[in-house]
């Protein structure tokens, strides 16, 4: 069982903690279970904790759905890659409240190469179509990884360009059971 993601979990599902408090929370505690073993008095010391919010991280700590989770994501070949993970993309955590936890099927270590993001429109020309495969085969020739959204499209022809010369990656802002 990855241990490790566990108090990552815990704080994830605290209702009203969204990933800019979260990430504030990381920044002045360092780790979730130094976040998870403070006063709601200390957490309210940091920017942007309120009370509320202070009050929900100290009465919601559904250790048991954690645990189902990591259970359930490694029935399913998938990893859960933390903000403290090595593995985690460096440059994901140059954005404003980079995510917590990234569930990954896969290789993650493509994202660590050059990357582009190529996303367009679903509702496409022969043009378009041809000019998204061209360029997603051209980048991943060059070592460059294809980062997109996989939706039906533009996204999904440059994907299929780049995977015929490259790899590319998918970025969901769903579950990856459920895309």
């Amino acid at each position: 069982m990855c241990d490790y993601a566990l108090p990552w979990l815990v704080l994830y599902a605290v209702p009203g903690l969204g990933p800019a408090a979260y990430c504030a929370l990381i920044e002045h505690f360092e780790t979730p279970e130094n976040i998870l073993s403070q006063s709601p008095q200390s957490l309210c010391s940091v920017p942007g904790i309120g009370p509320s919010t202070a009050q929900s991280i100290c009465c919601n700590r559904d250790w048991a759905w954690a645990r189902d989770q990591v259970a359930r994501v490694q029935g399913m070949g998938i990893q859960i890659c933390t903000l403290s993970d090595p593995l985690y993309p460096t440059i994901l955590t140059q954005i404003y409240a980079p995510p917590s936890l990234l569930f990954v099927k896969g290789d993650i270590r493509v994202c660590h190469q050059p990357t582009i993001s190529i996303v367009g429109s679903r509702s496409y020309t022969a043009y378009g179509r041809e000019t998204a495969h061209r360029l997603g085969g051209d980048l991943a020739r060059s070592g460059i990884t294809v980062v997109s959204g996989m939706a039906v499209g533009i996204d999904a022809h440059a994907h299929r360009g780049a995977l015929e010369h490259g790899v590319t990656a998918t970025v969901l802002g769903s579950s990856l059971d459920r895309p």
